[in-house]
């Protein structure tokens, strides 16, 4: 577990002191998110590969790549080609899976790095959310998924600014890596609509509605998706989620001051929105969790920026609500570390040289 307290420890100690001796305060948050990203990474990277679940499959695709000739390859394995093509170029190059583990991790991560050092407007705030709002397991653990991942921060970037062919084109790329990563598509019109208090309001009963029958909802939407996402239909008591969300979504449209934020943080707050209503069929279908994993990434930012403007007579309620979550979500991730159930085996951490 010291590895994972150090992680959010020694970014914000690192900031303060280093930003103090040079008069830059001011380069705080993007000292601190690029030190906690650096450190990040390096733990992706260095792990052994009994951390993760997942990870002894992608090792055994590792090994048997390179003896496939590039003509057989896609195909050979029931795995997204781009990733194939991926572990073919690595093996040819290098025989230790340790050498994929890096490349992958440097692959994922260094976008959204580069978005959150470049937008996060509280870092210790979003370095909390990050550890807990976010797939924080899911990065040691999923090589496929955590690579179309990092590409949703590129795909954010040109939603923005409605590039849409690039746009269109970058999410099949994604595809090639993990199929989940259709559900980006919905990325263009999330950032790009005004969706206001007014319309959450009439939203409500929808989203209730949502809920309530979910299963149902659920099945109708996969009847022609392949059958990893139709076959599933399962209780996963994936309540807690929900509920952060919920309070969340609450938040961002009672707390804060609607006419102040720009098209950007009404972008992100929407983001909020996606990541509430997925998650409300995550009860019945634990894969939905995985969809929802592309928008989740955001939520730290969305919250960080959206602190900036709180209403008026909130400003009190705003701050005091970011040193709670910040401190809960801190401490969650500790308990959580040391006692909870560890479904993705990240705990505790074990550096690749350990026997």
């Amino acid at each position: 577990m010291v590895p994972y307290i150090l992680l959010f420890a020694i970014p914000p100690i690192f900031a303060y002191v280093f930003c103090s001796a040079s008069s830059k305060r001011d380069k705080m948050p993007k000292v601190a998110s690029t030190v906690f990203f650096i450190l990040f990474i390096l733990l992706l990277s260095l792990r052994h590969t009994t951390i993760g679940v997942d990870n002894d499959n992608y090792k055994w695709i590792f090994n048997r790549t390179d003896f496939v000739a590039w003509e057989n390859l896609i195909g050979s394995y029931d795995v997204e080609p781009g990733y194939l093509i991926l572990n073919k170029i690595v093996s040819s190059m290098f025989d230790d899976y340790q050498a994929l583990v890096v490349i992958v991790s440097l692959i994922a991560m260094c976008p959204i790095a580069y978005f959150y050092a470049r937008e996060s407007k509280s870092v210790v705030l979003t370095i909390a959310l990050f550890l807990v709002a976010t797939p924080f397991s899911m990065y040691f653990s999923g090589m496929r998924q955590i690579i179309a991942m990092g590409l949703a921060v590129p795909l954010y970037y040109l939603a923005k600014k409605k590039k849409l062919i690039w746009f269109i084109l970058l999410v099949i790329l994604a595809m090639q890596f993990h199929t989940s990563a259709f559900v980006l598509f919905a990325l263009y019109p999330v950032v790009n609509t005004r969706f206001t208090e007014k319309g959450l309001f009439f939203s409500i009963p929808l989203i209730g509605a949502i809920y309530l029958f979910n299963e149902p909802i659920f099945n109708a939407l996969t009847e022609f998706v392949k059958d990893e996402y139709s076959y599933k239909t399962e209780q996963t008591g994936a309540f807690m989620m929900i509920i952060l969300f919920a309070l969340f979504v609450i938040f961002a449209f009672v707390a804060i001051d609607e006419k102040s934020l720009t098209k950007e943080e009404i972008g992100l707050r929407n983001i909020l929105v996606v990541c509430l209503v997925l998650q409300l069929f995550s009860p019945v279908n634990n894969v939905v969790m995985r969809l929802n994993y592309y928008y989740m990434i955001f939520v730290p930012i969305a919250l960080s920026k959206l602190m900036q403007k709180p209403r008026k007579g909130f400003e009190q309620v705003v701050k005091l609500a970011s040193v709670i979550i910040t401190i809960f979500f801190l401490v969650y991730f500790v308990n959580d570390g040391l006692n909870g159930e560890d479904m993705l085996q990240i705990f505790p951490y074990k550096f690749f040289w350990e026997s």
